[in-house]
């Protein structure tokens, strides 16, 4: 009876320090998950200022040459600069 005592409490730790590894486990891999979506975050808020700003900069280039070329932008007869910016670059997406 002794030994099978013995036996029973070592498989009940060996479970527990099982259940607790698997625990802590998952406790680690929420944690890495859990920043991989922070720096998913981070990138995504990079990527849309970085886009915002080449619309500006094109923008600003697109209103530069039909100013320097205004025969094009009469192509389109009625046109006007700030409607063929908002043409461009607000109309439907």
């Amino acid at each position: 009876m002794p030994g099978s005592y013995l036996k029973r409490s070592v498989i009940k730790g060996a479970v527990g320090l099982w259940l607790l590894l698997l625990c802590t486990l998952s406790a680690c891999s929420s944690s890495q998950n859990h920043l991989a979506k922070l720096a998913k975050t981070d990138i995504d808020m990079v990527a849309d200022i970085h886009i915002r700003q080449s619309e500006e900069l094109l923008r600003r280039l697109a209103g530069k040459l039909y100013r320097r070329n205004p025969r094009e932008l009469y192509k389109v007869p009625g046109m006007s600069l700030e409607g063929r910016l908002f043409q461009l670059f607000d109309g439907d997406r």
